[in-house]
């Protein structure tokens, strides 16, 4: 079995996640190839997949990064200047666009994702993007999109969140499944100028005019052959 964990990171701290999560994966499965790669060095090629991909990435204003996005956050007009990951490149591809060139997933390929973010309930997430664009080359998925949560904007992690992350790695499995998920409304009513903050991909209207949240989708595995 062949496991590569691709991660973009611009301070380090999606970096730190990435390497847990691999650590995670090797100690479940001592025999097992287990690779870290940068979306800057990871090759998108028509090489055969791995049989677990997991692919990370920072949220940027609610969701995936862009270059546009990159460069901004790399300004150095903040308190104590800007220190940048030596993978980091401002230039180079980010996990939206190695995804884009990504091949499609070889038969029975598995995928995982995952994110950074900030602790605000409106902060948005990277991860649950990356799993649509997983499922769009074909790979399916094995586990919900996972959050890691950053203090501030370059950091650091909240502590804990590099343990947590090695146990979200070492419970994947490349399971022969994809996840069948059922999404549940939680239903509030908001005035309108705290409607319009609601992050897009929550916001829903519902009867009357009423703006309703979507909880996270609660799912179980269904498995679709192979046992």
């Amino acid at each position: 079995m062949d496991v590569t964990v691709v991660y973009e990171s611009l301070f380090g701290n999606t970096r730190r996640i990435a390497e847990a999560i691999a650590a995670g994966a090797r100690d479940a499965h001592p025999s097992v190839r287990v690779r870290l790669l940068s979306t800057s060095t990871a090759p998108a090629d028509g090489s055969p997949g791995p049989d677990l991909l997991i692919v990370g990435g920072p949220t940027h204003a609610l969701r995936m990064s862009t270059a546009a996005s990159r460069h901004q956050g790399a300004q150095p007009g903040k308190p104590g200047g800007v220190t940048l990951a030596p993978e980091s490149s401002l230039d180079g591809l980010g996990a939206r666009q190695w995804l884009r060139a990504l091949p499609a997933a070889k038969d029975g390929g598995g995928a995982a994702a995952f994110d950074t973010r900030l602790p605000f309930p409106l902060a948005g997430g990277a991860a649950r993007g990356i799993a649509k664009r997983l499922r769009r080359h074909g790979y399916r998925l094995v586990a919900h999109p996972e959050e890691f949560v950053v203090n501030g904007a370059q950091g650091p992690l909240r502590p804990g969140e590099e343990a947590r992350a090695k146990a979200w790695g070492t419970d994947l499995r490349p399971a022969r499944g994809s996840l069948a998920c059922a999404p549940q409304r939680e239903r509030h009513t908001w005035s309108p100028p705290l409607a319009g903050l609601i992050v897009p991909e929550l916001r829903h209207l519902g009867p009357a005019g009423r703006v309703e949240s979507r909880r996270r989708p609660r799912c179980s595995p269904s498995f679709v052959g192979g046992g």
